[in-house]
């Protein structure tokens, strides 16, 4: 089995008109909050953030995606609250591009969340997926 490492943001910027640019952090406790637009425009900044990783890779048959949350600071955290809404962006990322043909359960045969680690220079998530050739 074969495995590629791609680097997840952890939150968006906005763009604003009239007002500062908005740090949109991509987690459950934001997540129902968003209005449906707010919504739309953090999935497609989360979808252009990936397309240097993700442009131009197929992947056939079934795949494991297993998340890392790497986070900047010792504080407590609940890894569930950012890697649940990591993985809904992540696969239909996965789908937009072309990478896998669906993201249901026939494409992806499992998906995990590791242990959280500190990167106090670089928080992020990490997403790595396991494929057959």
């Amino acid at each position: 089995m074969a495995e590629i490492k791609i680097k997840l943001p952890l939150y968006v910027i906005l763009p604003r008109k009239t007002k500062e640019d908005k740090k949109a952090i991509i987690n459950l406790n934001n997540y129902p909050h968003w209005h449906y637009i707010t919504y739309n425009q953090i999935k497609k900044i989360y979808k252009a953030l990936l397309e240097d990783q993700l442009a131009g890779l197929k992947l056939k048959g079934k795949i494991e995606i297993s998340y890392t949350l790497f986070k900047g600071s010792n504080r407590k955290s609940d890894r569930a609250n950012v890697l649940a809404v990591q993985d809904k962006f992540f696969c239909d990322a996965l789908t937009e591009y072309g990478v896998i043909e669906d993201d249901n359960d026939d494409i992806i045969d499992g998906q995990h969340f590791n242990p959280t680690q500190i990167d106090k220079e670089d928080p992020r998530v990490e997403a790595t997926i396991k494929y057959n050739f």
